[in-house]
């Protein structure tokens, strides 16, 4: 059977629940527990350091059914090196990748980085038990999927400009995807940030509201597109809540939303659960 996985970075359950936005629901909808092991120390847009769940680990324990322990955790907390003597000595000495951090002195001597990706960790993905799969974006498997604030800036002034920019490439995704339906596959995965920018920098907004409504449209356009004979699971990496003292910014949760396109008693409980249903889907 073909599976479709529409990824909703930060798709809040609350608010699709508020809302009543049917197209989220679909048929089946629930939330699960975020597990411990994918959380990290992140800089919040306050400019405070919070413990939340960190999005390539989660979507790494979404596609593997493993969490991201050790080396690889240690990894999917940074950028890789291309360099590998250097990503080494990076890896190896901790001290010295917070340094670096601080001082970009390796980048100053002309050293480059890349994402971490499908090349760093030898175990299975979803993609693996696919005939023609096509991962679109995909934190932590993707070559050059882009994790960070668009166009790498940010500030109070450029916040509209950040959310017209998620809005657009929303739409260049959806238009991508469209390409890729009327090929031959049996896996698609496609990873959107709208719905995690709005909620990070416009939490309680109108824009908030447009972009769930968006999100909701699409949904109920795959369901009409795909039909009865594809699994169509959508499912985000985390919840959202406000950031506590500020007025418009977000924070993660340790819940995620996820939804199928038909009736099941099946309720996942965590992240890693959705690996083996959905191997079992594809081989069916």
């Amino acid at each position: 059977m073909r599976v479709f996985v529409l990824a909703l970075d930060g798709c809040e359950v609350g608010f699709v629940e508020r809302w009543r936005l049917r197209g989220l629901m679909q048929r089946t909808y629930g939330s699960v527990q975020v597990p411990g092991e994918c959380f990290a120390r992140i800089l919040g847009r306050d400019g405070r350091i919070i413990h939340e769940p960190y999005t390539p680990m989660v979507w790494y324990a979404f596609i593997t059914g493993t969490l991201p322990k050790g080396r690889v955790g240690r990894l999917l907390r940074r950028r890789r090196w291309t360099n590998p003597v250097v990503d080494k000595l990076v890896d190896v000495f901790a001290r010295g990748w917070g340094l670096e951090r601080r001082f970009g002195i390796l980048r100053r001597m002309g050293f480059k980085r890349r994402v971490v990706d499908r090349r760093d960790y030898g175990v299975p993905t979803i993609f693996d038990h696919a005939r023609k799969p096509h991962a679109i974006d995909v934190p932590a498997y993707s070559p050059m999927w882009n994790l960070g604030i668009y166009e790498g800036e940010f500030g109070f002034d450029k916040i509209p400009n950040v959310i017209r920019q998620a809005f657009k490439r929303f739409e260049d995704k959806k238009r991508r995807v469209a390409e890729i339906l009327g090929s031959d596959w049996d896996l698609i995965m496609v990873w959107t940030k709208l719905l995690d920018i709005v909620g990070e920098l416009a939490f309680g907004l109108p824009e908030m509201y447009r972009a769930y409504r968006a999100a909701d449209a699409y949904v109920q356009e795959l369901s009409r597109e795909l039909g009865d004979d594809c699994v169509l699971l959508v499912v985000s990496d985390h919840g959202m809540k406000r950031l506590e003292g500020t007025r418009s910014f977000g924070m993660h949760t340790d819940r995620a939303f996820w939804s199928l396109n038909f009736e099941t008693d099946w309720r996942p409980k965590s992240v890693t659960d959705f690996y083996g249903k959905i191997v079992e889907w594809l081989r069916s």
